[in-house]
């Protein structure tokens, strides 16, 4: 990655991590990935988990490590 779109003095919001080393951030209207070379602070961060029952109903749980496969990865 080369630059990053933030300089002193600017407000960027941190919104996830993105893996890879990189954040996803909203700066000046529009999203970025900063990585090397800027300090994100620790943000808080809740799991949220999209279930699904055996009706076919769909919402949202807050995760707190019950749950498997919650990533989307595996």
């Amino acid at each position: 990655m080369s630059g990053t779109p933030i300089k002193a003095g600017d407000t960027y919001y941190v919104l996830h991590y993105n893996g890879e080393g990189l954040w996803k951030v909203w700066i000046r209207g529009r999203l970025a990935l900063v990585g090397q070379g800027v300090r994100v602070p620790d943000p808080k961060a809740d799991w949220w988990v999209k279930v699904k029952d055996a009706r076919g109903n769909v919402g949202w749980a807050l995760s707190t490590g019950n749950f498997d496969h919650q990533d989307g990865c595996e």
